[in-house]
């Protein structure tokens, strides 16, 4: 459905770019299913997702609140598979940044890992480039 979508807005049914971003979202449930989020200050689930430029999901996974940033978005690339062959430029912010991790992502899934960087200068909300 999603493929029909894209190429009757006149885009590839494959995109070729993606945005990872996570969520912190504090869960009252009894379950042991979550985890603390320290620099959230919140007890409960992450939830790591992969968009296209259009804002569609293209990955969705959904973790106990103490998993890192990196191995939620190791995940979830993971479970791109191999569905989107056009995609070769994942583009992040900060929190998924190192060499390391980069270098993994490249290397295991041939996928570019993009961190981008905040403005220098300027506090609050903004709108990060290229996102």
């Amino acid at each position: 459905m999603l493929l029909q979508i894209r190429e009757n807005l006149g885009k590839d049914p494959s995109p070729s770019l993606g945005l990872v971003d996570s969520q912190s979202v504090k869960s009252m449930s009894v379950t042991d299913f979550k985890g603390f989020v320290s620099n959230k200050n919140v007890k409960g689930r992450k939830r790591f997702i992969i968009t296209d430029t259009l804002d569609f999901i293209i990955s969705l996974v959904i973790t106990q609140g103490n998993i890192g940033e990196r191995a939620g978005a190791k995940l979830a690339i993971e479970k791109l598979g191999n569905r989107f062959v056009r995609l070769t430029k994942i583009l992040a912010d900060q929190g998924f940044d190192g060499v390391e991790f980069i270098t993994q992502i490249e290397e295991n899934f041939n996928i570019v890992l993009e961190v981008v960087a905040q403005v220098l200068g300027i506090k609050g909300f903004q709108v990060i480039p290229k996102r």
